[in-house]
């Protein structure tokens, strides 16, 4: 072999076979990163998520302990009717969506 030899290069095919190999091995190193970098981003908004959804319990907790008896049934009271609204509501809508699917 001359040393000219080394420098021809690969025939047109291998060398298409070579550059396919080449972006597998590199989709395969993208993969891995993507995921890795999906997945802490993931863990990182969901610690986010519950840290203030601790917040918000504690704050729930802290008001709910700082109201009289009196302060508290009335709170229900108001809160039973804003659920009977929602009950309500989405039984309606129920209804109009069977009545649609049976056209």
């Amino acid at each position: 072999m001359e040393d000219a030899d080394l420098y021809k290069g690969f025939s047109p095919e291998k060398q298409a076979e070579y550059e396919v190999w080449l972006m597998q091995r590199a989709d395969q190193g993208i993969d891995e990163r993507v995921r890795k970098a999906v997945e802490e981003r993931v863990r990182g908004v969901k610690d986010k998520m519950h840290e203030t959804m601790k917040q918000v319990f504690e704050q729930s907790r802290e008001a709910e302990a700082g109201r009289s008896e009196e302060e508290k049934a009335a709170r229900m009271a108001e809160l039973k009717s804003i659920e009977d609204a929602l009950a309500d509501g989405l039984r309606s809508a129920s209804r109009q969506r069977r009545r649609r699917l049976r056209r």
